[in-house]
């Protein structure tokens, strides 16, 4: 579909495989292969020119609707993926540490594979300087001081 709306757009196979880096006869085929795959003609090409057929007319704006629809799921995607990189610096109590701080630290890779942790572990509210961190775990008992 890319292919389809580039070759409209520029209204050149040349100039459409130059946009997508490809050869003018990758684009052709490509182009062939989908008007196969929908078993229409999208274009009527000539030596000198090309026009959309009655179908390509219908065919290119919900191939421009569906594009940008994926480009902004992708860019949406890539945001979310750019937004939680770095490193999270951690201040966890003694006591939750070894029993839940491991599984949550595990199930957060999951989802945010491009974050660092820099977990240390403090033994009593006197202990922690909430300025270094960016999250404190404590057991509800110690109150830090913020």
């Amino acid at each position: 579909m890319r292919v389809f709306v580039r070759v409209v757009e520029a209204n050149s196979f040349t100039v459409a495989a130059k946009h997508l880096g490809m050869s003018a006869a990758t684009v052709a085929r490509n182009l062939n292969k989908l008007e196969a795959h929908l078993n229409v003609r999208l274009l009527v090409r000539t030596t000198r020119s090309l026009s959309l057929t009655a179908a390509g007319e219908r065919y290119i704006e919900d191939c421009r609707a569906m594009i940008q629809m994926l480009d902004n799921v992708e860019a949406r995607l890539n945001r979310n993926t750019q937004s939680h990189r770095g490193t999270l610096r951690i201040g966890v109590s003694a006591a939750v540490a070894a029993s839940h701080v491991c599984a949550l630290l595990a199930a957060y890779r999951e989802t945010r594979a491009l974050t660092d942790f820099d977990v240390r572990t403090f033994e009593s509210p006197d202990d922690l300087n909430a300025d270094q961190f960016d999250i404190v775990i404590a057991h509800t008992r110690y109150r830090p001081r913020l």
